[in-house]
């Protein structure tokens, strides 16, 4: 499938670009060569200097698919695995409140060992609808806590309280060892192995089902898991039009489990500049679909 982008913004760092690389004569930045993508949905400004919320195209690491149900859990709480509703892989899995003695339950697992050095974490939570969304504590505690270490006693701690939640599927990401909401003991970079998910309800005798609430897709992604070259050839320049042509594409095994709604293209330089930014409708990426974005950039001196 195509998704020809269209209506987007040329921003002030693009023209910066333009108008350096046009009127020196050994130009100060690189000339645009790469692209990202994301699910900002915020329309696109002159000012803009970045995706609202960039994603990973491709080479993160998982941590664990939560496609097979061997998490261990914690005191009232049963995990199972969930083939029907799921963002990647084959599977989720549930996470179901079906005991009635404490208001905090969890699960956590030895996962596969990753270096998470200048890396961030990422994972999907599921929630049903807005009844299984109010059981979970509104004020005072976070209703949601991951942790990631190296075991567990030494981790990193990230908090997401209701306001950070919704229905449906929410992406918890940008979790790095630098916006750790806390930090305990001295957590390995390099042999990271630890994950714990815990959701804390409004009170002990608070329950829900199978279904209510599910996670899935653990992975670590680097700086460079974000970025893509543009397709071989491109740009083109048409002198007769004024017009010059970039087009990007993400093939079936790219940026899948995504509801991608904004693209930007970029220059290589020690700190990128974008050249331009889109925001468009939400297309849901998945391995069946191949996305092609142009961007045409038109000077017109009428």
């Amino acid at each position: 499938m195509n998704k020809i982008s269209s209506g987007g913004k040329v921003v002030n760092n693009g023209l910066k670009i333009i108008m350096n690389r046009f009127a020196k004569a050994v130009p100060d930045y690189l000339y645009p060569s790469t692209f990202k993508v994301g699910i900002g949905t915020t329309t696109a400004t002159i000012t803009d200097t970045d995706l609202e919320h960039a994603i990973p195209i491709t080479g993160t690491e998982a941590v664990d698919s939560c496609d097979t149900a061997n998490w261990t859990d914690g005191a009232n709480m049963t995990s199972t695995l969930n083939t029907t509703t799921f963002k990647e892989g084959t599977g989720s899995l549930n996470f179901t409140k079906d005991g009635t003695g404490a208001a905090v339950v969890e699960m956590h697992k030895t996962t596969t060992s990753v270096d998470f050095t200048s890396k961030s974490l990422s994972l999907w939570v599921y929630i049903i609808d807005a009844t299984a969304l109010a059981k979970l504590v509104a004020t005072g505690t976070p209703a949601c806590s991951i942790r990631f270490g190296s075991d567990a006693s030494n981790y990193y701690e990230w908090e997401y309280d209701t306001t950070d939640l919704a229905v449906g599927w929410n992406l918890l990401d940008s979790m790095t060892s630098a916006s750790a909401d806390n930090t305990q003991g001295s957590p390995a970079l390099a042999a990271m192995d630890y994950s714990y998910i815990e959701f804390q309800s409004t009170a002990s005798a608070t329950v829900w089902s199978a279904g209510d609430y599910i996670m899935d897709d653990w992975k670590v992604a680097s700086t460079g898991d974000f970025v893509k070259a543009i397709e071989s050839g491109y740009p083109t320049i048409n002198e007769t039009t004024k017009q010059v042509t970039i087009r990007t594409r993400l093939p079936t095994t790219q940026a899948n489990g995504y509801l991608i709604s904004e693209h930007a293209v970029f220059n290589e330089d020690a700190t990128p500049l974008m050249l331009s930014h889109d925001i468009f409708s939400a297309f849901s990426k998945s391995d069946t679909d191949e996305l092609i974005f142009v961007d045409k950039i038109i000077f017109d001196n009428s």
